[in-house]
């Protein structure tokens, strides 16, 4: 199975992206956020995600980008330094914002936002469910990740877009309004934790996630050089003017303290969609036109389809994040340009994470092949054995069969092979069906020749 994130990260590719786009020196927050980064050696990719969650959680949720709301989690990977634990000190220092939770669980988050009762103060029973709200903003941080079965997940992405969502609250279940909440949340994870994560390739939410290293890797004589960041700077908060016929002012006035269905929320602010941001946009929408120019349910790889929009949804909230980090209400063509920078190295990150579990087709081969060698093996020892997801364990037996380097017996045990010879030999007596390389069989062809 190809990366579904593309290239891993190396230390000599992040060092020229970081060059050919003059990323760090960008801006006075970003000298400040690289300075403080190699000052405390950390990855100044992980601190800035962590700066920008905190700075974006500042902002009063009525403010959002047209479709969704301005929630996100980051994946911070760490390769076992603590440096994600430095990253949320140093980033709190520096952007201060109250965490609400763990985020263990997606109802978990719904409970730091809000719980339901049906009856009021004196005992008596209300006609519709009514919502309390703790806060509107709720911000987690979670070692390892949440519970991640089909519902949870749905939820999480839910939450991620600002929709309607329906949980289980304090007393009893509760639906979150859209327009009425942000999730802001980080998940601290290493190489080996965020594995499950790579079981959902299917679904959108390792694409919606800002994946970001917190260990740096570039010290000694690699490690980069990096501008003394200007006294005294900040990062300030826009400051949004009064919008149209919002009748709360400015910042979009207060949400209620508790909401009853069919209440009337305030109107949101929504981020404009400047030139830069709307042309770049239309072209992924006309590369996405080209992936869906097939017959209904016949696009070859929806999974692909999936990773585009999600990644497209992910750059321009990122843009947005950008711009109010540098206390800009829109974000310009410069934002949109350092977020697709950084989205580049969230999936070179994610790709380095995915392989490090997954391997690289010839390395995961080589570590079944010798796993193999010491006994064979059926299917369902392989597959609790295996770390991997099923469909590149699948790749990987029938890249070991064509290679005349795994065969299937007839009782389903998968056996290595040196050619013609079986690997362990002296096994090979002790198997009723032992497979000959005419009869080899591999995934796609499951018929048990020679059983009765």
């Amino acid at each position: 199975m190809p990366n579904p994130f593309g290239t891993p990260m190396t230390r000599a590719w992040l060092t020229e992206l970081e060059e050919s786009s003059n990323f760090w020196n960008a801006s006075d927050q970003l000298q400040l956020i690289a300075h403080i980064a190699a000052k405390e050696s950390v990855s100044p990719w992980g601190l800035l995600a962590q700066i920008q969650r905190n700075h974006t959680a500042l902002n009063s949720p009525e403010h959002r980008a047209p479709t969704m709301a301005m929630s996100g989690y980051v994946g911070m990977i760490d390769d076992g330094d603590n440096s994600a634990r430095t990253i949320a000190v140093v980033a709190g220092d520096l952007c201060d914002v109250y965490s609400s939770g763990r985020g263990e669980d997606a109802d978990a988050i719904i409970d730091s936002i809000a719980y339901s009762d049906d009856t009021d103060d004196d005992g008596y029973r209300l006609p519709r469910t009514v919502v309390h709200f703790l806060n509107h903003t709720a911000v987690f941080d979670g070692v390892g990740l949440p519970r991640l079965n089909h519902r949870d997940v749905t939820t999480l992405e839910m939450l991620w877009n600002g929709e309607d969502v329906h949980g289980v609250g304090r007393r009893r279940e509760v639906t979150l309004p859209a327009g009425a909440y942000r999730v802001h949340g980080t998940w601290r994870l290493t190489p080996t934790t965020v594995a499950p994560m790579w079981k959902l390739l299917n679904s959108e939410l390792p694409h919606l996630v800002l994946w970001a290293p917190s260990t740096e890797h570039r010290v000694g004589d690699n490690a980069p050089v990096r501008a003394k960041p200007r006294v005294g700077t900040t990062f300030p908060l826009p400051v949004w003017a009064k919008t149209g016929n919002n009748p709360y002012g400015v910042m979009g006035g207060a949400l209620p303290s508790t909401y009853t269905p069919g209440d009337v929320l305030p109107e949101p602010v929504l981020v404009e969609i400047t030139e830069p941001i709307r042309e770049w946009l239309a072209n992924r929408r006309d590369d996405l036109d080209v992936m869906l120019d097939n017959e209904p349910c016949c696009v070859p790889d929806s999974n692909v389809v999936t990773a585009h929009v999600a990644t497209t949804r992910l750059v321009w909230k990122q843009s947005v994040a950008m711009a109010w980090m540098h206390g800009r209400c829109e974000p310009n063509k410069n934002d949109l340009d350092l977020a697709l920078t950084q989205v580049k190295v969230s999936r070179a990150t994610a790709a380095g994470a995915w392989e490090a579990v997954n391997g690289s087709d010839s390395q995961t081969a080589e570590t079944v092949w010798k796993k193999l060698s010491f006994s064979p093996m059926s299917r369902a020892e392989i597959t609790a054995w295996f770390d991997g997801d099923a469909d590149t364990l699948d790749a990987t037996l029938k890249l070991l069969g064509r290679e005349n380097r795994a065969s299937q017996d007839a009782a389903g045990f998968w056996w290595a092979r040196r050619g013609n010879e079986l690997v362990p030999a002296e096994l090979a007596g002790f198997f009723k069906y032992p497979p000959s390389v005419s009869t080899a069989k591999y995934p796609e062809n499951e018929q048990r020749e020679g059983m009765s």
